[in-house]
């Protein structure tokens, strides 16, 4: 993380180990619901999977100075959830989680070909 991004000065290395812990957590969840959501959804997929993306984003940290939820914010309003698909939103799921990698100064993540969910769901 870049210096002084999401720290608690007081004691800064178990702040952020929990922020990154908290993040892989809910990396982990919002790729396996996309990957886990209809190849072809109903009206009550995309409604379950709003009310479930509701539900995530109160997850994002958003604490001492961390302001990940308010960033999380940003990049939803700059790149709108795709729910047309498994792939759509699985495709949105990793070019939101690469706007944060890029925010953070990380590499971008690449899950596919290397990740094996992503080729036998889709």
């Amino acid at each position: 993380m870049p210096k002084g991004f999401c720290q608690d000065p007081e004691n800064p290395e178990p702040y952020r180990t929990e922020v990154q812990k908290r993040g892989r957590k809910l990396w982990a969840e919002l790729h396996s619901y996309a990957l886990n959501y209809p190849e072809k959804p109903t009206v009550e997929d995309r409604r379950k999977a709003t009310e479930w993306l509701q539900r995530w984003r109160w997850q994002v940290p958003n604490w001492g100075s961390c302001h990940c939820q308010r960033h999380w914010e940003q990049i939803e309003s700059r790149l709108p959830v795709d729910l047309a698909s498994r792939y759509s939103f699985y495709q949105w799921s990793v070019e939101a989680h690469n706007q944060v990698n890029r925010l953070l100064g990380k590499p971008e993540w690449v899950p596919y070909p290397f990740d094996p969910r992503f080729e036998v769901l889709l």
